[in-house]
């Protein structure tokens, strides 16, 4: 893409600073310490020559995101360049330092370059980024949940659940886009357990006339005592009758990056719903026996059930989240929106060896943006606004939706710094 060979030639002799808001930036490679003026007209030099790959208007906010290769004891560096279209009128640069890894589970090629238009017709630039805004993340205020459902309230849904522990997350999707008041959460939940967070309150969907087709939603769990856990509350509640308006499909297996025909890995023996179990019983799982698990990737469990698409993408699996999208590289090309929990703190763990910067890259050119999930209902982008903290320890949760999508905009709705603050 062109805008590309602006992000070349402003990486290719320097590793410029945080301009905006500042007289001078710390260029490394670039002569010493050079102005904010002085870095911009090199921006305005190389604009010059670049043509967007669509058209956009004049006032139209342009945004890249590009990894350094990185080298045994070097430094990546993440670079975001923001510029306006001709005329030229701005261009920042920011820098974050994303500390060297152990290799990485996946390869992602170069980000794309994305183009941003906040209010849908490129009329204006809106302020993005706000850094200050870091919300906690362990049990997200998902308002923007309804409002996508509200706006695609279609009842054949496909979910996807990969670690799907007591069925909540599944179950709830799947009353979400339930026309004929089947699924009930609360049912669920006296007959399983709650969570670690509280059970969500689903909103009823608009009613769709006519509507033929049925939510599907495919539980995966690794932990055995969990899966016949499982199945004795579908039989139960009758969510495995023939002639169901949905369907639970409830699956014992693990998700993971790269499988083979019939292949099994060890999993922790946990007690049901234990959160701390993992592969080869990592972490508190531990303290536990194993048990030889089948292992699956997304892309395996989507060709088996001959699923079309996966509409929602749910991954918990208590540090492997990556191992498991990684695994879901050709699925994710026809998925609208991905959930996953980010946990850099497990040890051996895919999480403890891949940084969250990787896998937000990974998932962009997968055609998503990504927003942390926040407990005080906001989305801050990850994707446009990435901010080295975000690799600290502890738990967050992430969500991701397809940049064609029409639940983009609801995301960025709730974004700090959008058009609807």
């Amino acid at each position: 893409m062109a805008w590309l060979n602006l992000v070349t030639a402003l990486l290719a002799g320097c590793v410029i600073g945080f301009l905006s808001g500042s007289q001078y930036a710390n260029v490394q490679g670039c002569g010493g310490r050079q102005t904010g003026a002085s870095i911009a007209q090199q921006g305005r030099t190389a604009l010059r020559d670049a043509q967007p790959a669509s058209p956009v208007a004049d006032s139209a906010k342009v945004q890249a995101q590009v990894t350094l290769p990185v080298s045994s004891g070097q430094t990546a560096a993440a670079h975001v360049v923001t510029a306006t279209t001709e005329p030229i009128k701005s261009i920042e640069v920011a820098t974050a330092e994303i500390p060297p890894e152990t290799p990485q589970l996946g390869e992602a090629g170069p980000m794309e370059v994305q183009f941003r238009c906040p209010d849908g017709n490129c009329k204006r630039v809106t302020k993005r980024c706000e850094q200050d805004h870091k919300p906690s993340s362990t049990c997200p205020k998902d308002d923007w949940v309804d409002e996508m459902i509200a706006i695609d309230p279609a009842p054949g849904k496909i979910i996807v659940n990969i670690g799907c522990n007591k069925g909540g997350d599944a179950v709830a999707w799947l009353q979400r886009w339930d026309q004929h008041n089947f699924w009930n959460l609360p049912a669920w939940i006296r007959n399983t357990g709650g969570g670690f967070c509280p059970a969500p309150k689903v909103v009823a969907p608009p009613k769709v006339h006519g509507a033929s087709e049925y939510p599907v939603a495919l539980c995966v769990e690794a932990v055995p005592k969990t899966v016949k856990h499982l199945e004795m509350a579908r039989a139960r509640l009758g969510y495995d009758s023939e002639g169901a308006p949905g369907v639970l499909h409830i699956l014992h297996a693990a998700g993971v990056a790269q499988s083979t025909p019939g292949q099994t890995i060890p999993f922790s023996d946990a007690p049901v719903g234990f959160e701390g179990a993992g592969v080869s019983a990592t972490g508190q799982g531990q303290k536990f026996g194993t048990v030889d698990v089948p292992a699956k990737t997304v892309d395996d469990l989507v060709e088996e059930y001959k699923f079309p698409r996966v509409d929602v993408l749910i991954v918990d699996t208590e540090g492997h989240d990556p191992a498991v999208l990684f695994g879901a590289s050709k699925a994710l090309e026809s998925t609208r929106y991905v959930q996953f929990e980010v946990h850099r703190d497990i040890v051996n763990t895919a999480w403890a060896n891949t940084t969250l910067f990787s896998v937000v890259q990974y998932l962009s050119n997968k055609g998503m943006d990504c927003y942390i999930a926040g407990n005080d209902g906001r989305t801050p982008s990850l994707t446009r606004c990435w901010n080295p903290q975000q690799e600290a320890p502890g738990m967050k949760n992430v969500v991701c939706v397809n940049r064609r999508d029409k639940w983009w905009p609801v995301l960025e709705k709730y974004s700090p710094g959008s058009h609807a603050d």
